[in-house]
């Protein structure tokens, strides 16, 4: 069993506020699709190794010589990108995603769709 839900605290790294928060700026259209996201923790925000760094997770034990990518921490990690997945939907999470970063657009260096917290 999880220590924590998507609403509570996590580790203090995203917390209840700013899950509401994220909610709140969050948009849909009339068929359900988001129009606006206040955050998804994988799209320009980081990556599954920085969540595992913020987690306090180690990918590499130098003592033992391997990698560890079942340190607690980092599956911990995983698990809060994923709740965060099935708490937003994440095909509508894809959805939105593809619609503001379509493969044939130029790459830009700063955020082209309406995320709210770039």
């Amino acid at each position: 069993m999880r220590r924590y839900t998507v609403q509570a605290v996590v580790h203090g790294r995203m917390g209840s506020e700013q899950f509401r928060i994220a909610t709140y700026l969050s948009q849909k259209n009339a068929q359900g699709n988001y129009t606006r996201l206040g955050f998804v923790p994988w799209f320009d925000q980081g990556w599954h190794y920085t969540w595992g760094y913020d987690f306090g997770g180690n990918f590499f034990d130098a003592a033992a010589c391997q990698v560890t990518p079942d340190d607690p921490a980092i599956v911990e990690a995983f698990a809060f990108i994923q709740d965060w997945a099935k708490a937003f939907g994440s095909e509508k999470i894809q959805t939105f995603i593809s619609s503001y970063n379509r493969p044939e657009a130029p790459r830009s260096n700063t955020l082209s769709s309406p995320a709210a917290f770039p």
